[in-house]
């Protein structure tokens, strides 16, 4: 599987294509900042990564869906996720299409299709990831993981940050669990494990568990016949004490034993079922309605009383009022007229608001304090009314109480009956087995010609699943894997060249091995070592990957390699020059080593590389795909523009 396109649909309608050669060396050559290192991001959010990972600005702001058309062997496959809105880091929106000379489409999906999950599903699928797992060592505690389509994108993929790394060799390994994961699933992309493990591995389970339960069975048919007439008088004894069988009953001879015991195996409860009444159900629920109507009952009484309460305030707090007023002769003079004095009763000059204003407040304390004297005998009817209601409810719930109390008491020996045919019912199970196994005692029974088979049954599939098997399967794979990196560290003249480089699975990184022992990656040196050791390991794996045809995707993005080298923005021959002719030799040779290995396994393999430098070499300049300077960039400032 390699990439034809990356495709940006733009918020804007704009639809921005990023092409790619297939089989070969593509370079994208700019200066920062034009979205180089988002390319990295943009194609793991797209086959399948959890979170989209691309940076806050330009891109995150303008895109609307990002998309890969990728080819794999005779078909195309156009894959696309929606960009998260600002406040998500995801969304399970997503789209995938196949055809044969499918092409991306014009504008962005209008719906979602699938989920994240059913891209990585399905992309494994297509890349021929058949069914696997990989199942820790006894005593250890984290899950079975089985491979797909992101572990094996751990293995295409290099960061700037990871490119020259001292620390780790894989794409994401710094993430907690990755390393683990690398460790777990590189086996089965080797191909050192069975495509078929998992399914053996659930055969050897389900034959491992009929091996067990065979073995009971024979254990318990060993020790029922080893004290035959006891158990069978035992179980004479447990039906009499059920009354199965008469009490009195005797045998004499083992066909006795076995016709008494035929009888009880046969034993069937009455053919009239044990039912009882659906009353109990339905005055329940009865109770339920009841219980509802008397908290609501209670909830109208103690309101109404709390109003009474505040009505009886209310009216002393009037009373107390008009006292005061009575005591100076107000209310004697209420029907004089507006112009005289309601205190002097001498006629005024001139009528007042004021006297006006005062004279009307005195009529309306009297009227509200008449109306709240009427209120009171309406609101103690209404109060005794809702109790007596309450006390009906109450009485009746006491009824249906009572009535519930009855039915329980008559149906106590229906379920004395059902208890009883329940254990007469164990008893009859307990004599048909050892009926039925008897008879089992030597080594042709049947049951123990069906252990001889599962135990052999077992030891084959253990010997197909031996972990030493695959240990050695893996252990081979990677010696040779290791003797490709060995040769190229030394065509590359890195430091400690000269000693064996091998690739050590337990540590999912290199060890060099020198006359003082092993060392690892962060004891190489300078950046020109870490960045040649990279290389010749992932290259070392991905032509197995190429030649062994394994489901590991044909290509491997890269960013900033020449950065050991070049400072950033460097841009074309002109800059070139400034470097001394050392390092341009070195760098040159970094790159033809690129071209070399790209082409000895054409068409099977694609190298993308973003970088800053533009070389003066005619192998570079034939690779590169665009040069972002100026106003150009993943984003174009003229796609901006409505």
């Amino acid at each position: 599987m390699q990439i034809l396109e990356i495709v940006l649909y733009l918020k804007n309608g704009k639809k921005r294509i990023l092409p790619f050669k297939l089989g070969k060396t593509n370079i994208i050559s700019g200066k920062s900042r034009t979205g180089k290192s988002a390319i990295i991001d943009i194609v793991e959010y797209c086959l399948g990564r959890g979170t989209c990972k691309v940076a806050k600005g330009v891109i995150r702001n303008n895109v609307s869906w990002y998309g890969l058309l990728l080819n794999h062997k005779n078909e195309n496959i156009f894959v696309a996720r929606q960009n998260p809105p600002p406040s998500q880091i995801t969304t399970n929106f997503a789209f995938i299409s196949r055809g044969k000379n499918l092409q991306s489409p014009e504008h962005a999906p209008k719906e979602s299709t699938t989920t994240h999950e059913g891209i990585v599903n399905e992309l494994s699928q297509i890349m021929g990831i058949s069914p696997n797992t990989n199942f820790p060592p006894s005593g250890q505690t984290r899950k079975p993981l089985s491979a797909n389509i992101k572990h094996a994108l751990f293995l295409c993929l290099q960061k700037q940050g990871e490119i020259a790394s001292e620390q780790v060799l894989f794409h994401r390994q710094s993430e907690q669990h990755t390393t683990q994961d690398i460790k777990d699933t590189l086996p089965y992309f080797l191909g050192a494990i069975r495509e078929d493990e998992l399914a053996l591995k659930q055969e050897l389970d389900k034959q491992e568990r009929a091996l067990r339960v065979a073995r009971y069975n024979l254990k318990e048919a060993e020790m029922l016949k080893g004290d035959e007439i006891s158990r069978a008088q035992d179980l004479i004894e447990e039906a009499k004490q059920y009354n199965m069988i008469e009490t009195d009953v005797e045998f004499k001879t083992n066909l006795e034993r076995q016709k008494i015991l035929m009888k009880i195996s046969k034993w069937k409860p009455s053919d009239k079922p044990i039912e009882f009444s659906d009353n109990l159900e339905k005055i329940q629920d009865e109770i339920t309605d009841l219980n509802n109507k008397i908290r609501g009952k209670e909830q109208e009484i103690k309101a109404a009383k709390k109003f009474a309460n505040e009505l009886t305030g209310f009216a002393s707090v009037l009373d107390h009022q008009k006292d005061r007023l009575e005591s100076v002769g107000l209310f004697e003079n209420l029907t004089v007229e507006h112009s005289t004095c309601p205190i002097c009763s001498n006629k005024l000059p001139t009528e007042t608001p004021t006297i006006k204003a005062m004279k009307d407040s005195l009529l309306d304390l009297s009227k509200k304090l008449s109306d709240t004297e009427k209120q009171n005998p309406n609101l103690r009817e209404k109060i005794n009314k809702l109790e007596k209601e309450l006390d009906d409810f109450q009485l009746q719930r006491k009824q249906r109480i009572r009535s519930i109390e009855s039915i329980l008491k008559e149906r106590e020996p229906l379920q004395k009956l059902r208890d009883l045919n329940f254990h007469r019912a164990q008893i009859a199970a307990k004599v048909k087995f050892w009926l039925d196994n008897v008879r089992i005692v030597d080594e042709t029974s049947t049951l123990q010609k069906e252990i001889t088979a599962l135990e052999k049954r077992v030891e084959k599939l253990r010997t197909d699943l031996d972990e030493k098997s695959k240990k050695l399967r893996i252990d081979s794979i990677l010696n040779r894997i290791s003797q490709k990196m060995t040769k190229w560290a030394k065509e590359l003249e890195l430091e400690h060249s000269e000693y064996p480089v091998r690739f050590h699975l337990p540590i999912a990184n290199i060890l060099i091995d020198d006359e003082k022992g092993a060392f690892s990656l962060d004891q190489v040196g300078s950046g020109e070592n870490l960045l040649g050791y990279h290389l010749s390991t992932l290259f070392a794996l991905h032509e197995f990957f190429v030649k062994h045809k394994r489901p590991v995707p044909g290509f491997l993005i890269i960013d900033q390699p020449s950065q050991v080298y070049f400072p950033k923005d460097t841009k074309g021959i002109k800059d070139f020059k400034k470097i001394v002719d050392e390092d341009k030799e070195k760098v040159m040779k970094f790159f033809n080593f690129i071209f070399d290995f790209v082409e000895s396994i054409n068409p099977g393999f694609q190298i993308i590389i973003t970088d800053h430098a533009d070389l003066d070499d005619e192998r570079f300049q034939d690779s590169i795909v665009e040069i972002w300077r100026k106003d150009n960039a993943l984003i174009p400032e003229k796609m901006l523009k409505n």
